[in-house]
């Protein structure tokens, strides 16, 4: 059964603990906690969804990480008329997930004396509604709740589906296992393409000297990529080039991938997904609203969220209301 809601809000991409967070600067927290506020006010929020890159444990200490954690949850508590917060995690925060689902399927079986089960359950399952996770922390004594679930949250906000995803599952960038072998389930996806993902983007981050060193050599890189990006603009050189595998790839060079990915999510939910549906996504940095792919002969909307890191002209939300036209939104 999907979850219906009258009203929600959906961002995604604030790195908390690294550089560039935009939140860092407490007069843009406070700046988004008063239009949230004002969201609230005009109708009770019923979620918060963060779609992922939450927390940025690949370019930040554990340290800097839930230190800004703590400076943002306690300004999300403080919001009236917010009954919860979701989070799914993406790419620099899957970490998180993997120690939700140990500590549940593994750790906390073995302390009752009882035997894990032979595989983990790696997807489509949501902690925090009844026994809080460690991450609930961050809301103690707080009448909200923090829910996690992972890769894909789905609602119904009138009527009209919603299908939300960090998007890094998207990226071939992160699921190399895919070129080996063909996932047959959502499960398998996880399965192939998680050790990779824990691999570079949470264990070689926290490699403390070699980590350092690595994080130094990608904001380099960074900048190169900028360079190569205006190089190949400049001599109009498109399509499938290698400025589509670069790093904060625009949103219209994943439109192979988005339909891949939903064609192949319509196979694995069958009966479980309904139409009218749109397709919410972040990880790209790229905020965009209204773009329309045909799949399986549905027409599907995209939006992608923007972030909150970096350039202060790509922080937005999507604000859903009902069966209102999902709203992109600024500061």
């Amino acid at each position: 059964m999907i979850k219906k809601v009258n009203k929600i809000i959906v961002m995604s991409d604030i790195h908390l603990g690294e550089d560039g967070c935009l939140f860092n600067d407490k007069n843009i927290l406070n700046e988004f906690k008063n239009n949230i506020s004002l969201e609230a006010k005009c109708g009770t929020v019923d979620e918060l969804i963060i779609l992922g890159d939450l927390f940025d444990l690949s370019l930040a200490s554990y340290e800097k990480v839930y230190e800004k954690a703590g400076e943002f949850f306690k300004e999300i508590e403080e919001i009236e008329n917010l009954n919860n917060i979701v989070f799914v995690p993406g790419n620099h925060d899957h970490h998180m997930w993997t120690s939700i689902i140990e500590d549940e399927q593994i750790i906390k079986k073995i302390k009752n004396g009882n035997i894990p089960a032979k595989n983990l359950q790696r997807v489509d399952l949501t902690y925090g509604e009844k026994e809080n996770t460690f991450l609930s922390g961050f809301l103690k004594g707080s009448s909200k709740k923090l829910l996690v679930t992972y890769p894909n949250l789905f609602r119904d906000a009138g009527g009209i589906l919603y299908f939300m995803h960090h998007g890094h599952l998207l990226d071939r960038i992160f699921t190399p296992a895919n070129t080996v072998i063909k996932p047959e389930s959502l499960q398998e996806l996880e399965a192939f393409n998680a050790s990779w993902i824990e691999g570079i983007w949470y264990h070689l981050g926290q490699a403390e000297r070699l980590g350092e060193m690595v994080n130094k050599g990608y904001k380099e890189f960074l900048g190169m990529k900028t360079i190569i990006e205006n190089y190949l603009e400049k001599f109009q050189i498109k399509g499938k080039t290698v400025s589509t595998r670069l790093r904060g790839m625009k949103t219209d060079s994943l439109t192979y991938e988005i339909s891949e990915y939903l064609d192949d999510s319509i196979g694995w939910y069958k009966n479980t997904l309904f139409t009218p549906m749109s397709f919410i996504f972040g990880h790209t940095h790229k905020k965009s609203e209204g773009n329309v792919l045909n799949i399986k002969s549905r027409d599907i909307k995209i939006y992608n969220t923007g972030a909150w890191h970096g350039d202060i002209s790509l922080a937005s939300y999507i604000l859903i209301d009902g069966n209102k036209e999902p709203e992109l939104k600024h500061l």
